[in-house]
Order: structure tokens, then sequence, then C-alpha cells
């Protein structure tokens, strides 16, 4: 990797950390709808109480209500975990 291939990643994963990455989430029907499949380490965005909050899936809690356990760091505090619908995790 040279010197400019090195600077554009830098500032490509400094944009993302700025406006998002995409979802990682994988399409599936979950009876009459198609809803995203998310892994566990899947980086994922979702609003909640009027602001964008990032975490990252540590566990599937229900597959079939779409629902999985999202731990968020929240810098000088400990981390949250949240429970959160698949539904609800930005597309980007």
């Amino acid at each position: 990797m040279d010197a400019h291939e090195r600077e554009y990643r830098a500032a490509a994963d400094g944009m993302a950390d700025t406006y998002g990455r995409r979802a990682q989430g994988e399409g599936h029907w979950n009876g009459e709808r198609l809803v995203n499949r998310w892994a566990v380490g899947d980086r994922v965005r979702w609003w909640a109480d009027d602001a964008w909050h990032d975490g990252l899936v540590i566990d599937v809690a229900d597959e079939a209500a779409n629902l999985y356990r999202v731990v968020e760091h929240i810098p000088g505090e400990r981390r949250r975990h949240h429970v959160i619908d698949g539904d609800a995790f930005a597309p980007w």
C-alpha cells in the first residue's frame, strides 16, 4: 500500500465516522415483509431520544421478532446495552 492509498483510506474512514457507514444487514423474508438480518459484530446506527446512536450487535435477542442486543459505547461512561428492533437501524 503506497502513501496515496493510505491517505485515501484514512480520509474514507474519517468520513464514515462522521457520516456513518453502510449497513451490513442481509435481507430475508419474515412472514409477509422483507427485513434485514444482522450478524454479531455488525456496526449499526439507530435514532432514539432525538439523536443518532452507534453500537455493535452482540446477540440476536429474537430472530422471529427481528430483535437484536446492541452495546453502545458512551465516552466517559460505561457501555449501554439495548434491545433494538432491526427495522430501526439506519440503512447506512
